[in-house]
């Protein structure tokens, strides 16, 4: 289950393809972010932008172990 782009629920038992699928909306969606924070000029502001994402990442990696 994926709700904001955030996967709230995923079954073990889940098909491959899902997976697959969910993994792919994954990369897509942190080479989007990555591509963003580069495109901030300001060199405080974009170091502040990869923390707070290397912050997002590390709950986000948490969750996903639960």
């Amino acid at each position: 289950l994926v709700d904001q782009g955030r996967v709230t629920y995923f079954d073990r038992h889940t098909a491959p393809w899902i997976e697959r699928a969910i993994q792919g909306v994954a990369r897509q969606t942190a080479a989007d972010v990555a591509a963003a924070i580069a495109s901030i000029t300001d060199p405080e502001r974009r170091a502040e932008a990869d923390r707070l994402l290397r912050m997002i990442q590390r709950e986000r990696d948490k969750d996903i172990e639960r």
